[in-house]
């Protein structure tokens, strides 16, 4: 069996990885050497050691929870080293390793790349926030399935019904205020046949009984004249 080398064994071992295979180990790494956190502290980690402290105030808006995650993180994949050095108070000192100098090329280039590029990047979000939809924007998707895309017909309809729902309320509503109306009316009308009937009736009673009444009293002394003559 022959002997390979250092290199040749490297080099098979790449051929190994595949970051496309969902589950090869480079993707882990790329997600982790991706990040802008650890972007930031391997930049900053390229001019010589730092203490945590340094490292805090140079990098603007990390919190110590995730500077503390990232670190360690960096630490456990060896691409950087923790010193600590025994005083009051403690002092600890963050520095690249020989495998994390290896890396700096890569990451200071993609951090000077979004620096350089950053107004191109800003024109072009503009540009496609103010731009109209086009068609094919509005066209549906051919790879989403049929029924998928007959959703939207479904629920345009809903309105319609929704309206005639409406109309039909307040055609009910109509009817009850013209049966209401109505109802009123015939009412109304009832009470006053009754009001004037009663009254009449009763008008003619009264005068009725006030002429008899009156036909009693002059009968009376009539009698009483007639008994006198007796």
């Amino acid at each position: 069996m022959p002997t390979r080398t250092a290199a040749q064994r490297r080099e098979e071992a790449a051929r190994e990885y595949d970051a496309f295979l969902a589950t090869c180990p480079a993707r882990q790494l790329l997600d982790r050497i991706s990040d802008k956190w650890v972007t930031l502290i391997l930049t900053a980690l390229a001019d010589g050691p730092q203490r945590y402290s340094d490292l805090s105030r140079r990098i603007a808006g990390v919190s110590q929870k995730m500077l503390t995650q990232t670190l360690r993180s960096l630490e456990r994949d060896g691409l950087l080293t923790r010193s600590v050095t025994p005083s009051v108070p403690v002092r600890v000192d963050y520095d690249l390793t020989q495998l994390g100098r290896t890396l700096m090329p890569l990451i200071s280039a993609i951090k000077s790349w979004a620096e350089c590029h950053m107004p191109e990047v800003n024109a072009a979000r503009t540009d496609y926030d103010h731009e109209p939809p086009t068609s094919a924007a509005l066209a549906p998707d051919p790879t989403r399935p049929a029924s998928a895309t007959a959703r939207p017909a479904s629920g345009t309809a809903r309105p319609a019904s929704g309206t005639a729902r409406l109309v039909s309320t307040a055609a009910t509503g109509s009817a009850a205020t013209t049966g209401s109306t109505t109802g009123s009316a015939v009412t109304g009308s009832t009470a006053a046949t009754g009001s004037t009937t009663g009254s009449t009736t009763g008008s003619a009673a009264i005068g009725s009984a006030a002429a008899t009444g009156s036909g009693g009293l002059a009968t009376g002394p009539a009698g009483l004249s007639t008994g006198g003559s007796a």
